[in-house]
């Protein structure tokens, strides 16, 4: 009877689907192929090539930035960076400035705004470190994200490059200090309040130990128009459609 019960067990336990946790290194890898995957005309680098990389290539990358990203369950519906200046970098105060970049939203979800949601968190959480200075690239052909930004307040720094034959222009969001006062902060939770309580939507940041369990949640949302967002460093443009609303 006991190995009838033993045997019996074991088929319920191989009946349930494991759910096989989903480290934060393979969540950042998983959302920029996925972003790849939805604007290939977006981004320098290719998939192919992202998906040779091994798993020290992403937990390198995910150590060096702050990676903010908005979840549904454990789908990841917008992801976001801000990464320290580097040496050429040498007119941004390392201690005080960081870059945005790698900004991207499910085409499912673009338009609502979530991306702009999903900067001002990753910005609330670079300000309570000391950053004041937030810059980025964007092409000087995406006229919708050259909108976008400059409805966000960033201002062209006079600066500009070209990668690829492509031109892009350096904005600026700068604060004049980085504590954010009370109201500021309930403005900004009053925000992504409905997506919270609408759509299950939180946001937090990628860290280096932590694992997610990976449970796709179907699809809810009527697709929108691509939006983008652009990076000189992650190479990823971003497409807004809705005036006001930032998505990538």
């Amino acid at each position: 009877m006991k190995g009838d019960y033993a045997t019996w067990v074991r088929g319920i336990h191989d009946a349930v689907p494991r759910i096989v946790p989903r480290p934060d290194w393979r969540i950042l890898r998983d959302a920029i192929l996925e972003s790849i995957a939805t604007s290939p005309d977006s981004f320098l680098a290719s998939a192919d090539q992202l998906k040779a990389e091994p798993p020290e290539y992403w937990k390198g990358r995910l150590r060096s930035s702050t990676w903010a990203v908005a979840e549904q369950g454990s789908k990841v519906l917008g992801i976001a960076a801000a990464k320290p200046p580097t040496n050429v970098d040498d007119y941004a105060p390392r201690d005080k400035a960081c870059f945005i970049e790698s900004v991207w939203i499910d085409p499912a979800m673009r338009g609502n705004g979530l991306g702009e949601r999903l900067v001002t968190y990753l910005m609330e959480q670079r300000r309570a470190t000391g950053i004041q200075y937030f810059y980025l690239w964007v092409f000087n052909h995406n006229i919708p994200a050259i909108c976008l930004y400059e409805r966000m307040a960033f201002k062209p720094t006079g600066q500009d490059s070209e990668l690829v034959d492509l031109h892009e222009t350096q904005y600026l969001l700068k604060f004049d200090s980085d504590v954010l006062d009370e109201d500021e902060l309930k403005r900004n939770e009053a925000d992504r309040l409905p997506d919270r309580t609408e759509h299950g939507i939180t946001y937090r940041l990628l860290t280096a130990n932590s694992a997610r369990p990976y449970l796709p949640l179907p699809d809810r949302f009527p697709a929108r128009q691509a939006v983008g967002s652009v990076s000189k460093y992650l190479k990823a443009t971003i497409w807004e459609s809705k005036p006001g609303k930032l998505v990538k």
